[in-house]
């Protein structure tokens, strides 16, 4: 790797996207795409970077810097702002799979397995997720000690936004093991990790400079543990272009 790739002057994935969405705010960031070929929604880099800073300033007074978060879509675009506006107000964002009919019984009992290891104060999802979530599990007390924010419910924002400091060993998020012979086990990812992975993506030739991700449309039941969080890694450059 050249001396190139091993100096970028960002600490973390946030620092990049308040570069790009400074230096390009209308440019095309990331599309939702319906069946797999139809762009179904989109966001600008802008546009982005408005909505993550909304969710994010929705957060904060709801909890303490390192608490921990669950993150529970069945869709990366959901996905994205809150995970990002975890990081942006200093919470440690834990994904975790959205059980559906088709996987409820082996689904659930990794999220299960997942609340309990990880504690975490708050529970992120969607309005119609939350409502189908309250209903099927309510009593259970690992729900019963979350506050439960619907992201697509939070007002956007005009005031000035005051950012947290991130350092390369903060934790960024927890990663999960699939649970599949044992407890779910959760794997500590820091904003380092993540910022060289990027780099190590541009290492490889994989570099997507200037171009959009594209979320197919799946849901995330199935590919949550790496497509969703993997395609935030490999997003942006970490040299302005």
């Amino acid at each position: 790797m050249d001396s190139e790739r091993n100096m970028h002057p960002f600490l973390s994935i946030l620092n990049i996207l308040d570069h790009h969405a400074a230096e390009r705010p209308d440019q095309l960031a990331f599309v939702s795409l319906q069946n797999g070929t139809t762009p179904s929604a989109t966001l600008t880099f802008g546009q982005l970077r408005q909505s993550v800073i909304a969710a994010a300033e929705h957060l904060r007074p709801l909890a303490a810097r390192g608490e921990r978060v669950v993150l529970l879509y069945d869709h990366p675009f959901d996905f994205l702002v809150p995970f990002l506006a975890c990081l942006y107000a200093g919470l440690i964002a834990v994904p975790a799979p959205l059980p559906n009919t088709f996987t409820a019984k082996r689904v659930q009992a990794r999220m299960l397995g997942i609340l309990k290891d990880a504690s975490p104060v708050l529970a992120l999802t969607t309005a119609e997720n939350l409502d189908a979530l309250e209903a099927a599990y309510q009593g259970l007390p690992e729900f019963s000690n979350m506050n439960w924010v619907a992201t697509d419910r939070v007002p956007s924002i005009t005031a000035d936004w005051s950012p947290v400091t991130v350092e390369k060993q903060d934790v960024a998020y927890l990663q999960y093991t699939s649970g599949s012979t044992s407890t779910p086990k959760g794997v500590v990812v820091t904003h380092g990790n993540i910022t060289h992975q990027v780099d190590y993506q541009r290492g490889c030739g994989r570099r997507m400079g200037s171009s959009p991700v594209w979320f197919v449309g799946c849901p995330i039941t199935t590919i949550w543990d790496c497509s969703a969080v993997y395609s935030l890694r490999c997003t942006w450059p970490l040299r302005a272009i």
